[in-house]
């Protein structure tokens, strides 16, 4: 059975101690990769419908936060984790995540690259590790520049 949010928090929290270790947090996400909450149902869109080479390029920006609940996606992210492909290809990987948790405890610092889809909702073609970090750290915005807007 995959775990709560607030379930991970307190796991993860016990089976580190205050630690930093990467090695550490690995084994964590490792073991209980199984049991890693999903994140937001209903966020997946299907590419075909987003072609995201037609969107229009917008000159680089400076970043911005983001609500997390705005963003959706066609990757592993977007998916229930318990499909036969998700588990094959071992999404979310417990070394990208420990990564990022024990890099960037207390903010993520490489902003992600979205694609404004209007109405706020915004395409993630790249950044999922980070986004599923923040929301397992239950953080509301995530760091991110618009690099295109779907015409």
């Amino acid at each position: 059975m995959r775990l709560t949010v607030s379930e991970f928090q307190l796991e993860y929290n016990a089976f580190m101690q205050g630690s930093m270790s990467q090695m550490l947090s690995r084994n964590f996400f490792a073991c209980n990769h199984d049991r890693l909450p999903e994140f937001f149902s209903g966020k997946f869109l299907p590419e075909e419908d987003y072609r995201l080479e037609n969107s229009e390029r917008l000159p680089a920006g400076t970043a911005c936060e983001i609500p997390i609940d705005h963003i959706y996606g066609f990757s592993w992210l977007f998916e229930s984790f318990d499909t036969p492909q998700a588990r094959d290809e071992g999404r979310p990987l417990p070394e990208r995540l420990a990564n990022i948790f024990c890099n960037s405890p207390d903010k993520i610092i490489q902003p992600i690259p979205l694609i404004d889809i209007g109405n706020e909702r915004y395409i993630a073609n790249d950044g999922n590790h980070r986004i599923y970090s923040a929301y397992l750290r239950q953080w509301k915005t995530i760091p991110a520049y618009i690099e295109g807007r779907l015409r």
